[in-house]
């Protein structure tokens, strides 16, 4: 069985997934010092190095018997189910002093003291633990501020050691021998190859957690945070070369996860486009075209489909529902009206459409963009469309929470799983 990644639009459902993979193919979701095993042994434009991945670790900044510690664990720790991290992500914190600790009423999600204290304590599985104040004042200017970090810093960095596992040297060669032959072939500053890697810590509104005269922590529980590998920035400035951005985030949205059978084997991305993909993906469906109707139509992969049709004055949804099976053109390309207030983004309101529409009419197309403007018109053709209203095609989200559905449209089979 080979090695996949799973997307999702949402950690919860991205972390349900792997773990269900994992169980089925008996292997594991990659902690970060698995990411950076695979990255040392591989080469700069192979799978493992061009993704984002979300890795099996996580990282908790807590006070333990009066100390501010940092725990890296590769495992969850108390994070251990979908329910869990659904919790947690829910619960919130009463910190009212530091923006930086709090936002809106919620406040930064944390994890409870006694948690905290199991998990120092081993009880989860196996942790490092850090003094934080010793490591923040020693490593002040390189590291927790999101700078970038010389790789002769980075090997002695006793988090990145403990981030990155065995192989982290020989991920750090690696790397310099790639931002060194990136820097000698765009004329770069010497020195610029050396800086290799960006520690960054944010909220989920991208703000970093610490600065360097801020740095509190909770008083009661740990702040819980996931991790993110970042693929190689190419900097064009003079001073910089690739550099590797490891993110500490409490971000629970979009989350990739890489499921490892046999490191020594492919790796595969497990994929979806409508468009390609819409046939495997149908279901039964028992809604009518009315009269009166005014569908939005998108073109994708050589089909013409209507979307899902969107709420008041929005953006269409770009989401196929049904495939067109006839069409005939209404008329020659026009357009209609509506004021988006020079945003860059297009919402109308489908009245808008009717009111030029002609009565034999029943769809459209949007031809065409847009130039920036106040109120702006908006190319469209019209079409008298037939539909195959039998089946519609599931929605993306329902898609990629569907395990069997993503297996069989990627030609995956695994034992017990079947749609």
């Amino acid at each position: 069985m080979k090695n996949l990644f799973f997307y999702q639009q949402n950690l919860c459902d991205a972390l349900s997934f792997a773990q269900e993979v994992a169980k089925q193919i008996k292997g594991k979701i990659a902690t970060l010092p698995d990411l950076i095993s695979l990255r040392a042994s591989s080469n700069l434009g192979d799978l493992i190095w061009e993704r984002w991945i979300t890795p099996l670790t996580t990282i908790y900044f807590g006070i333990y018997k009066g100390k501010k510690l940092i725990v890296v664990a590769h495992h969850l720790g108390p994070l251990n189910t979908k329910e869990r991290i659904e919790k947690w992500s829910k619960s919130g914190s009463n910190d009212k002093g530091s923006t930086r600790l709090a936002y809106g009423e919620k406040g930064l999600p944390k994890i409870t003291y006694e948690e905290f204290k199991n998990l120092v304590e081993g009880n989860y599985g196996e942790v490092s633990v850090l003094d934080f104040e010793e490591y923040w004042f020693k490593n002040l200017d390189y590291t927790l501020l999101g700078n970038h970090i010389e790789k002769d810093y980075a090997l002695e960095d006793v988090l990145l050691n403990a981030l990155c596992g065995k192989d982290f040297k020989a991920f750090v060669k690696k790397h310099f021998e790639i931002s060194s032959k990136y820097a000698l072939e765009k004329h770069k500053e010497p020195g610029s190859e050396q800086k290799i890697l960006e520690l960054k810590i944010k909220d989920v509104y991208g703000w970093p957690l610490f600065t360097e005269n801020h740095y509190d922590f909770p008083k009661k529980g740990a702040l819980a945070l996931f991790l993110t590998l970042g693929r190689p920035s190419f900097w064009g400035n003079r001073d910089l070369s690739i550099s590797t951005p490891i993110i500490m985030h409490d971000d629970l949205g979009s989350a990739r996860f890489l499921v490892i059978n046999n490191p020594k084997d492919k790796f595969v991305e497990i994929e979806y486009s409508p468009g390609k993909h819409y046939e495997k993906c149908l279901v039964k469906s028992y809604e009518l075209i009315s009269e009166g109707s005014c569908l939005t139509l998108m073109r994708e992969n050589g089909n013409l489909f209507v979307e899902y049709p969107k709420e008041g004055a929005r953006m269409d949804t770009g989401e196929i529902k049904f495939l067109v099976t006839n069409s005939k053109k209404i008329g020659k390309p026009t357009f209609f009206k509506t004021r988006i207030n020079h945003s860059p983004f297009l919402r109308y309101s489908i009245d808008e459409v009717r009111e030029v529409m002609p009565p034999s009419a029943n769809a459209y197309e949007i031809i065409g963009g847009v130039d920036p403007g106040d109120i702006v018109q908006v190319p469209v053709q019209f079409y008298h469309v037939e539909v195959d209203t039998s089946q519609r095609i599931l929605r993306r989200e329902e898609v990629m929470c569907n395990l069997p559905i993503l297996l069989e449209i990627n030609n995956i089979s695994l034992k017990g799983v079947s749609r």
